[in-house]
């Protein structure tokens, strides 16, 4: 869709909208003018809160003849060349292999797979590392070492969960010393235990920060046929909500979702985590197997994007 004839497709703004302070670059964006149809791809990052209005207001201003893909679907159409582009959901469709392993015996209750060690990840460990179910969880950091990677725009954390992650942190497994086929499963492989040998799984997104940012942590326990909590931007269960994924209400009360505050809004999510582990998982398991199955089959076909590609496409083939 990305490569017709005419179009300038780009996903590294560093190189075509900013300089190397990451402000905008005029120079730069006055030269996307040579091109038919620029496509400026934001769609697969989180670039703050009021970050691509700025760009948009600066390629609109230069005259370029663009269409600007966000990554937060309150965003589509905002403004006329806006648009929403659910990056990871087509990443993720496309890349993923999973086992779809439909044990009803499995090792772990839940599960909590975490990659960078961002602010709320932290938090999240510090809170649970000190509850009694910590020990039913397949509970990981991947990271490729101990700093923690933040961002300009980022949380605050508390002197005693620094503290805590200071002392605890460096004990955890680190990416780089993963075999190789352990490595290949936390990227596009749902056959980590986390996925394929747990029950419920708690996903922690890429940021907590306002505006919608969802990435394929998030599609990992749908294309498994998992239970889940979202730990992401509010909104976040909504939007999957509204695009036909079950999240099981019936189950889970998923109102954590509307809650402003982070930490909050984490101590809603393991209130849900702990009415849901004091049930028979198993059984559970059983009784959800044709919803959660459906939620896999859907994710695959492409069910879960009928709305934004084709309104993409109809608006390449109008500006081009």
């Amino acid at each position: 869709m990305f490569d017709s004839p005419g179009i300038f497709y780009f996903k590294t703004p560093s190189e075509f909208i900013f300089d190397h302070d990451w402000n905008l670059d005029h120079d730069k964006i006055t030269k996307l003018k040579d091109h038919k149809l620029v496509i400026a791809d934001f769609s697969s990052e989180h670039y703050g809160i009021h970050g691509l209005d700025h760009v948009y207001s600066a390629l609109d201003q230069q005259g370029v003849n663009f269409l600007l893909l966000t990554h937060d679907p309150n965003d589509h159409l905002r403004f006329d060349r806006m648009l929403f582009y659910p990056y990871w959901y087509h990443w993720t469709r496309k890349h993923f292999v999973t086992h779809n392993s439909e044990s009803v015996d499995r090792t772990y209750k839940w599960s909590c797979l975490n990659a960078n060690p961002r602010y709320h990840r932290i938090y999240n460990f510090f809170y649970t590392y000190h509850k009694p179910y910590y020990k039913d969880a397949c509970f990981t950091f991947h990271s490729n070492g101990k700093s923690i990677s933040d961002r300009a725009d980022d949380l605050v954390l508390d002197d005693e969960t620094i503290k805590f992650w200071s002392e605890v942190g460096h004990t955890l497994k680190t990416r780089s010393s993963l075999a190789e086929e352990e490595q290949i499963q936390l990227d596009a492989n749902c056959s980590h235990p986390a996925n394929s040998d747990s029950y419920i799984n708690l996903v922690t997104e890429a940021t907590v920060i306002p505006k919608i940012f969802i990435t394929e942590k998030t599609w990992k326990p749908i294309a498994s046929g998992q239970l889940f909590l979202i730990f992401g931007n509010t909104g976040t269960v909504s939007y999957l909500r509204d695009q036909g994924v079950d999240v099981f209400d019936d189950i889970i009360d998923h109102s954590y979702d509307t809650t402003a505050d982070w930490q909050l809004r984490l101590h809603q999510i393991h209130q849900q985590l702990e009415v849901l582990l004091v049930q028979d998982l198993k059984k559970l398991y059983i009784n959800t197997h044709l919803r959660r199955q459906a939620n896999c089959e859907k994710f695959f076909s492409g069910a879960f994007d009928q709305k934004y590609i084709q309104t993409i496409q109809q608006c390449i083939n109008t500006l081009s």
